[in-house]
């Protein structure tokens, strides 16, 4: 009986590369090779499948991906379906839940409770402070109120130094009042630009209002 009637063509050639490279080896010896060769094949894929699948996990768990979540919904109109659709191409109020971070400098001398109060991270404007944190524009002031005061933790200040000066990073949960404006066509995650920041208010307590920093 032909020892290579039950192999593939794929398997016979490389039978007979295996047998010419290395006659010595026994007909069992290199079966055993092919199905061993024939299994990390197949394992591959599966391999790497769950290497994806472990590395999409990660991602989905981390902080880029809630940045990214974020960032998707950030223009996004917090509304019923139809009041967006209702409003295409026009203008309106809206509440934005925000974080800002800013660092402070405060001079020798000076009181830092003088100076660290509550709104001191847009105080002056935002050009030197970050937003941290914002997601949606909503039109009412109580559902925006609703969230903000259900996700933020109150206002931190983390104090370190910085060439022999001593930096206050204050951070504040605020609503950002802003006029926004619908475009003409409906996009998902992307309803409303800011035509203009009008104010801040709604300012979390914390570390901020109590000095305890």
């Amino acid at each position: 009986m032909d020892e290579l009637m039950f192999y593939g063509a794929a398997d016979k050639k490389l039978y007979r590369k295996i047998k010419s490279t290395m006659p010595f080896l026994s007909h069992k010896r290199i079966d055993s090779f092919i199905d061993t060769y024939n299994l990390i094949l197949a394992l591959i894929p599966l391999t790497l499948s769950i290497i994806g699948l472990c590395l999409m996990l990660r991602f989905i768990s981390s902080q880029q991906f809630v940045d990214f979540c974020d960032t998707l919904r950030r223009n996004e109109v917090i509304a019923d379906f139809g009041w967006v659709h209702s409003n295409e191409g026009k203008t309106f109020v809206g509440y934005v839940p925000v974080t800002y971070e800013r660092d402070i400098h405060v001079k020798r001398g000076d009181s830092p409770k003088e100076v660290i109060t509550a709104g001191c991270s847009v105080s002056g404007g935002v050009d030197h402070a970050k937003r941290i944190y914002i997601r949606g524009i909503y039109p009412n002031k109580d559902e925006a109120l609703d969230f903000l005061h259900k996700h933020s933790t109150g206002s931190h200040v983390t104090v370190f130094l910085e060439e022999g000066e001593l930096v206050y990073r204050v951070r504040e949960d605020m609503l950002e009042v802003g006029l926004f404006h619908i475009s003409d066509s409906y996009v998902p995650w992307h309803d409303a630009e800011l035509v203009e920041t009008l104010d801040y208010e709604a300012f979390q307590p914390g570390q901020v209002e109590s000095g305890s920093y």
